[in-house]
């Protein structure tokens, strides 16, 4: 098939998302195990659902909402699509300590911008073999926070973005 080619400063400007893929079918002993997006955010290390679409970017120019709360940066364009940008650290009472960043998680209606600390990493974890024993965290973050592992010396735990946006949209309402 025949496409037209893109004029190279259309190209150059798109911004490509990719999303995660488990690992290919290897041998039994190898084929368990799983790779996962990971972000910093404040002291704890979060993993992305499998399978979640996610994008990094600098922040670009956010559009402050009326009466929203601090933690509530605002709403960003990006290519077309409106995103609310939450700021995380201001909810959790952490600073940021790293350079921050805009990380996209989800698409569609569920797509919507987190600041993080520094840029995300991605991770292969065994897809059993989580630990327990993991200390509490924040309060707003603990219903959202599912198994965790202890990987290179530092604590992974999985984070489900989807349940804390529906959170913070309670939270705004209100």
């Amino acid at each position: 098939m025949n496409r037209p080619l893109l004029d190279p400063l259309v190209a150059l400007g798109r911004r490509f998302v990719l999303p995660l893929m488990e690992a290919p079918a290897r041998p039994a002993e190898e084929s368990k195990v799983s790779t996962r997006i990971g972000f910093r955010l404040g002291s704890s290390t979060l993993l992305a659902l499998p399978g979640t679409l996610a994008e990094i970017m600098d922040p670009p120019p956010v559009y402050r909402l009326p009466n929203t709360p601090d933690w509530c940066l605002g709403m960003i364009n990006l290519r077309g699509n409106l995103l609310p940008v939450f700021n995380a650290h201001a909810l959790l009472d952490e600073t940021a300590t790293r350079q921050p960043r805009l990380l996209i998680l989800g698409s569609g209606t569920e797509a919507a911008g987190l600041m993080v600390d520094g840029l995300p990493f991605n991770v292969q974890l065994p897809a059993q073999g989580a630990t327990t024993g993991r200390p509490p965290l924040h309060d707003l973050l603990e219903p959202h926070l599912g198994e965790f592992w202890r990987h290179e010396g530092e604590l992974l735990i999985s984070f489900d973005h989807r349940s804390f946006l529906r959170q913070l949209a309670r939270m705004m309402e209100n």
